[in-house]
């Protein structure tokens, strides 16, 4: 346990160069990482990556890969430094979310480029020959979803209201009479 092989190097190296873009040159050394050989100081680079894809995939499977322990990948993904560490590392949580986040971008972006293939695929001449109505209808009831997903809020349902009141209209008679001499 703890090596990669080098189908798994060259996978990892594949996803961290297009989530992280680390030249491959710094993704080489990856590869024969291993804490049973007693490697057990891991730079801040190596942490965050372990992190972030702790955070996108299984963290069994990425301590398995990284020779860590799952419980240490899932520390990494929160931002700490070590399993003892109660409070995480201010410089590793923000390297690991901003990370997460690109990743997530990442994802995102290729997962709407497919549904954009997907379609782009659906013609009128597909269309044409469909003579259900049942399945026109639920084709356009799944367009719409997701276009309602691609375009959703993505505030979570927090929105800003004004309240303005008109002041209060007075009659003249409230107001208190001032006598002024000259």
């Amino acid at each position: 346990m703890g090596f990669l092989s080098s189908s798994e190097a060259q996978e990892r190296t594949t996803l961290s160069q297009r989530v992280f873009n680390i030249p491959v040159t710094n993704l080489a050394a990856l590869r024969n990482i291993s804490l049973d050989s007693g490697n057990k100081s891991l730079s801040m680079s190596t942490k965050v990556l372990i992190g972030t894809l702790a955070n996108i995939d299984n963290s069994r499977e990425v301590g398995k890969q990284f020779g860590v322990s799952h419980a240490t990948a899932q520390a990494f993904a929160q931002g700490k430094n070590s399993l003892q560490s109660t409070e995480p590392n201010a410089e590793l949580k923000a390297r690991v979310d901003a990370a997460a986040a690109t990743s997530r971008g990442l994802i995102s972006a290729l997962a709407n480029s497919k549904v954009v293939a997907a379609i782009e695929r659906i013609t009128d001449d597909r269309l044409d020959t469909v003579n259900d109505v049942n399945k026109l209808a639920d084709v356009a009831s799944k367009l719409s979803k997701v276009t309602a997903n691609l375009f959703a809020d993505k505030d979570n349902g927090t929105k800003i209201q004004f309240n303005i009141f008109r002041p209060r209209v007075r009659d003249e008679g409230e107001y208190e009479i001032i006598s002024v001499e000259e």
